[in-house]
This record gives structure tokens, sequence and C-alpha cells, in this order.
């Protein structure tokens, strides 16, 4: 099964994460899609090692980047909530896709259409904010 065929992570707790082989440790181009989002915000991610309070450097309607030390394995489901400036939290689920030890973890999300829908809005909301 290749990455872009796996299974939408439904819950953190029962989702059996894929094999790390499946995944680059490396960055050798620019995979992303969507529009970047730059923070921090505030966040929080939830995963088979408990519950954090971060920050967020970066999102998009397709993931983001979880600044902290403590990092799940590669491929593993997450939740992240999102506080964003102007909006509710968003929460949504995704897998971790990247690892960058001592600075924190990539999530690519799922796609649920409610939440890409929420995250759309906060990326124009966000982005024409900062239109000078």
């Amino acid at each position: 099964m290749s990455p872009s065929a796996r299974a939408p992570c439904q819950r953190v707790t029962g989702c059996s994460a894929l094999p790390s082989s499946l995944y680059n440790y490396g960055m050798p181009s620019d995979p992303r899609n969507h529009l970047r989002i730059r923070g921090p915000f505030d966040a929080t991610w939830s995963g088979t090692a408990g519950h954090r309070t971060v920050r967020v450097s970066d999102f998009s309607v397709g993931g983001c980047f979880v600044e902290d030390i403590a990092v799940p394995a590669v491929g593993e489901c997450v939740r992240v909530t999102l506080a964003l400036p102007g909006g509710d939290p968003i929460e949504t689920g995704g897998r971790v896709v990247y690892l960058y030890p001592g600075q924190g973890f990539a999530v690519s999300f799922d796609q649920d259409e409610r939440v890409g829908s929420e995250l759309l809005v906060a990326v124009r909301r966000l982005s024409a904010a900062r239109e000078p």
C-alpha cells in the first residue's frame, strides 16, 4: 500500500501505523500542494504517547508542522487541535509523515470535507489579514 492509498486515521486509539519504510525521512523536494500560513500558532497534539501542548510553525489545508522535542513515530495516527486567531479551534486527525529530530514533525491531515472547509476558511482569513 502506498502512502497516498492509506486509510484515514479515524481515531488515535486502535490506529495501526504504517511501516516507516513507506515514508521519507528526508525532504528531497517540497511535495506540498497547498498555501501554507506561517505561525507560530498554539496547538495541542495527541498520540499513543499522550497529549501535549505545543506550537505549530505553519499549516495548510493538507497538514502542519508541529514544534515539539517529543515526537511520535513516522506513520503514527495523531490528533491535532489548532488554535487560530479569529476563529474557533480546529481539530483534525492525520499521520506523521516526517521527523525533524529536536525540532518537531510534519503531519498530513486526513481529508475530511468539514475540517477541510474549516481549514480553507482559516487559510483565506489569515492570508488576507497578512496582505499589505
